[in-house]
This record gives C-alpha cells, structure tokens and sequence, in this order.
C-alpha cells in the first residue's frame, strides 16, 4: 500500500496542471492517468464556482468507462491493454446514461481517438459532466480534465475545451 501511496504523489507538474484549469475555467480540474494497469485520478483542483463538482478523491480508481478521463486514456492505450483492461473492471452502470457495452464503447473510443477529446454526459453522475484531453507528449498516459454541473457544462463546452487546449499545449512546449 506504500508503495502504492507513492506513486499517487505527483509532482509539482500535475498540481500546476490541475490548478491553472480549476483557476481559469472556475471548475474542478483533475488529471486522470495509467498506474500499474490502474487509472487512477492522480491530481485534483476544486472549482471556484459557487456550485461545483466534488473533488475527485486521490486514487480513486474503477468505472473508466463512465468518466471522460477513463474514456480517453482507454482510447489512447492499446487495444490489448483497453481488452484487459475492461476483462478485469465490468461496464456497471452508475447512471442511465452509462456506456454499458462493448460495442458501445468501442464507438465511443473511435470518436475520441479522432477528435482527442472525451466528453462524460452524465454518465458517472447525473446532474454532472465532464471533459479531458490528453496530457503530454509520447504515449498518452495521463489525461487533463474538468467537471461542471451538466447547464454551465453545455453553456461553456467550446470555452472549456479551448482553455484545456492552452494550458496542455504549453505543458508540450
């Protein structure tokens, strides 16, 4: 457990990650990404918005299928690692919007690989959407992302995406 514990530590470069999109978009920020075959949520930022999502707790792991961070790091992996990936975690609903099967997700994974962007319609929470995009450069093992109550979400979808689009591309610069 250790062990476990110390990869969660991230350093400065998730926090600062994390932070400047919970400060520029005014909503919970977090960075998702791959630990030992986990996806794990690794960094979190509450929002500043007077209604805001929860913060991801630390290590939260398990329904990658139904969180934009979960999708888009499923997307970017191999298709052996996705396979085994879903092998050992079933497409449980949490909400009726849930991805629950494989083709489905199939589909939602080819529309992420092509547009770089993962969208959860309430499908981890209702009431609650959220957006990530690839983090870095090289294989796609982390992922940045927001949470918005589902309204202001649709309201600001283009802004959102165009602020996670800067602050990822000064991290590749």
């Amino acid at each position: 457990m250790n062990g476990f514990k110390r990869q969660l530590a991230c350093g400065d470069s998730l926090g600062q990650y994390v932070t400047e999109a919970a400060a520029i978009t005014g909503e919970t920020a977090y960075v998702g990404a791959w630990i030992n075959g986990q996806i794990v949520a690794r960094a979190t930022a509450r929002g500043e918005l007077p209604v805001h999502a929860a913060e991801v707790p630390l290590g939260t792991t398990g329904y990658a299928h139904a969180r934009a961070s979960g999708k888009l790091l499923l997307a970017m992996c191999s298709e052996a690692d996705c396979e085994d990936y879903v092998k050992r975690h079933p497409m449980a609903p949490r909400t009726s919007n849930t991805i629950t099967t494989s083709k489905e997700l199939r589909k939602e994974l080819e529309q992420i690989r092509r547009t770089q962007v993962s969208i959860d319609a309430e499908e981890y929470s209702v009431g609650l959407m959220c957006m990530a995009i690839p983090l870095g450069v090289g294989p796609k093992t982390a992922a940045l992302g927001i949470s918005a109550p589902t309204d202001r979400f649709r309201e600001n979808e283009q802004r959102y995406l165009s602020l996670l689009r800067e602050i990822v591309s000064r991290a590749r610069a």
